[in-house]
């Protein structure tokens, strides 16, 4: 069996496109980890070996739905504040999004890279306004 890959966060965007539009998607949940297979279109397979946590943040659509909303909320001017949990390995940073009464209206829950990713995408929309 192979061993659990270190996929980026742009990698798992990728990756969870194919997951929602392939024409078929076989997993195998495991000790360490689980065991995707992905059958597209043209008849094709590729397999992954992912961490429960990734496999998980991709069957809930994370890195399409919820990285963009969270870019899209910096975009239309809420504040946020990031809050680091050291002790928490699977989502270290929580992301506080805050009205104009300082009133929190979201959270969400991430991990270092994608925050990174997060903010690093927010800037550069930033710059092309």
């Amino acid at each position: 069996m192979k061993t659990i890959q270190k996929y980026s966060t742009e990698q798992l965007i990728d990756l969870n496109e194919l997951f929602y539009g392939a024409s078929s998607v076989t997993y195998h949940k495991l000790y360490h980890g689980t065991y995707l297979e992905i059958l597209m279109d043209n008849g094709t397979y590729a397999s992954f070996y992912l961490s429960h946590r990734d496999f998980n943040l991709i069957k809930g659509n994370f890195f399409i739905e919820d990285i963009h909303k969270a870019i899209e909320r910096m975009q239309d001017g809420f504040a946020y504040t990031l809050e680091f949990n050291p002790n928490n390995n699977k989502f270290p940073v929580k992301i506080f999004f805050k009205n104009s009464k300082e009133y929190i209206i979201d959270t969400m829950d991430c991990n270092t890279n994608e925050l990174e990713f997060i903010l690093r995408a927010y800037n550069n929309q930033k710059d092309c306004n």
